[in-house]
C-alpha cells in the first residue's frame, strides 16, 4: 500500500498539527493556523469517500483500536477498506495558496520574533527554540491569536533540537553543551526564572545532536561523537513507581562496536550504516533484571546505503532516515518509500492520538503531508521496523497504570 499525500503549495519553514489545527511557519516571519479538518473535507465530493479520508488524514489512531481486531479478520471487510484507502492514495491532492486561504483561522507574527530552530506542541503549549534560547507560549487558544504572541523565555542556552516525551518531560539537545531535560509536569506554574532553573537539569555533558525517548529513558544521537542512552529505571516508594536516573549505555556496547548513526524510540533502537540497519529491542520493564534483558538484538535489515546519514527517527509506520538530498521511509512492511528531493524539514507525530500515521516533509516550495496506512494490517508483535503499537497503555508506554493516572496527558 502506497502512502496518501496532500501537497500544500507555499514557502514554509516548519509545521505542527494538533487537535484539528495545522500550524505553518512561513519564511516571511508569520505563523498561520488553519482548520485541518476542513482542508481534508474539501478533498472529496462523495460521502462514500468520507470514511477513508477520515482514517487517512484526520484520525490515524482509530484503526488501531482493539475493538476492530475481530473485524479485520473478515477478509471481505479488509479488502473493502483497503480498496477505499488505496483510492485515496492514488489521487493527486494539491492545495494552492488561493485555496488554502479559505481555511485560515489566524495569521500572526512568529512568536519570539525569529523563525524557530525547532518546535514542539505539548499539552496545549508551544515550546520552541531559536538563537535566543528556549521559549514557552500558550497554544491552541480559542480566541485571539491561536498561539500567544508573548512567549515566556525559559532558558538562554542555544539548543539544536527539542523532543517531548509522552510523560511530562522534554529532552533538550545542546550540541557541545550536552543533553538536558525540562520537567513540564506542572508548566502552568512556570512564571519566574528561578522556577525554570529548578526544572532544567543536565543529563550528560556529552555531545547531543538530537534525542528521543525510549519510554522513560532518553536516547541521545550525535553526528560527531558516540550516541548513548541515558537510562532511567523505576524507584519503588510504597505501591508507586518513580522515574529515576541510573546509568548511561553507549552505542558501542548496545551494537557491539558497530559504526554508524543510531537513534532510539519506544521499544527499539536502530543503527544505520552502509550495510543496512541493525535493530535492537529495548526493555524498560520494572521487573528485576534477572527476568529480562535490557537490550536484545532482533534483526538486521540488509540494504546498501551509499549516502551520508544525517538523521533518523521512528514512527509506528517505520523508520525515517535523512540524507542531505532526501529521505528514506523504511516502512514496517519492510518496503522503502523514497523522497529524492532536498528537504527543508520533516516531522512525525508518534505522540499524537490522531496523526501518528503522518509524515510532514517541507520542500523549497511546498509542504507534503504523507499518510502511511499499511501498519494497521500487519502484526505489531512480529514487525521489526517501527514502534510496536499495543492497545494496552502499560505495554505501549512501559508504564504502570498509576503512573499514567498521575500524568494524564
Amino acid at each position: 500500500m502506497q502512502p496518501a499525500k496532500i501537497s500544500i503549495i507555499g514557502d514554509f519553514i516548519d509545521s505542527q498539527i494538533y487537535r484539528g489545527r495545522l500550524y505553518l511557519w512561513t519564511l516571511d516571519g508569520t505563523l498561520c493556523t488553519y482548520n485541518w479538518n476542513d482542508i481534508v473535507d474539501s478533498l472529496y465530493d462523495d460521502d462514500k469517500e468520507k470514511l477513508a479520508y477520515t482514517f487517512t488524514f484526520k484520525d490515524g489512531h482509530y484503526l488501531y483500536k482493539h475493538s476492530l481486531t475481530e473485524i479485520f479478520k473478515d477478509t471481505d471487510f479488509r479488502e473493502l477498506l483497503l480498496r477505499k484507502m488505496n483510492a485515496v492514495s492514488s489521487k493527486t491532492h494539491i492545495i494552492r495558496p488561493s485555496q488554502l486561504k479559505k481555511f485560515l483561522l489566524q495569521e500572526q507574527d512568529v512568536p519570539g520574533g525569529e523563525i524557530p530552530t525547532d518546535t514542539e506542541i505539548y499539552n496545549s503549549k508551544l515550546y520552541f527554540i531559536n538563537d535566543n534560547g528556549l521559549f514557552q507560549s500558550t497554544a491552541h487558544r480559542k480566541t485571539g491569536n491561536p498561539v500567544s504572541s508573548k512567549p515566556f523565555k525559559l532558558w538562554d542556552c542555544k539548543l539544536l533540537s527539542i523532543k517531548a516525551n509522552r510523560f511530562p518531560q522534554i529532552a533538550l539537545s545542546g550540541g557541545d553543551e550536552g543533553l538536558y531535560e525540562l520537567d513540564v509536569s506542572d508548566s502552568d506554574t512556570i512564571r519566574f526564572k528561578h522556577q525554570v532553573e529548578n526544572r532544567i537539569g543536565q543529563i550528560s555533558k556529552k555531545h547531543s545532536s538530537f534525542a528521543n525517548y525510549n519510554f522513560l529513558s532518553i536516547y541521545s544521537s550525535s553526528l560527531v561523537d558516540s550516541s548513548f542512552m541515558a537510562y532511567y529505571g523505576w524507584k519503588t516508594e510504597g505501591n508507586k513507581y518513580q522515574r529515576e536516573y541510573q546509568t548511561e549505555y553507549f552505542q558501542d556496547a548496545i551494537f557491539e562496536h558497530k559504526q554508524g548513526l543510531s537513534w532510539g524510540a519506544g521499544d527499539k533502537i536502530y543503527l544505520a550504516n552502509k550495510s543496512g540497519i541493525d535493530i535492537v529491542r529495548f526493555s524498560n520493564d520494572k521487573k528485576s533484571k534477572a527476568e529480562h534483558k535490557t537490550f536484545s538484538p532482533i534483526d538486521h535489515y540488509k540494504k546498501q546505503i551509499n549516502k551520508e546519514i544525517i538523521g533518523g527517527s521512528t514512527a509506528y509506520f517505520g523508520n525515517i532516515i535523512e540524507f542531505i538530498d532526501g529521505l528514506w521511509v523504511v516502512r514496517s512492511d519492510n518496503e522503502i518509500t523514497r523522497i529524492n528531493k532536498p528537504i527543508t524539514r520533516w516531522r512525525i507525530y508518534p505522540r499524537s492520538i490522531n496523526y501518528e500515521n503522518q509524515l510532514h516533509v517541507i520542500l523549497d516550495d511546498q509542504l507534503d503531508v504523507y499518510s502511511f496506512n499499511h501498519d494497521y494490517f500487519i502484526s505489531q508483535v512480529k514487525k521489526t521496523m517501527g514502534l510496536a503499537f499495543s492497545v494496552d497503555d502499560k505495554q505501549r508506554w512501559g508504564s504502570t497504570v498509576s503512573y499514567m493516572e498521575e500524568y494524564p496527558f
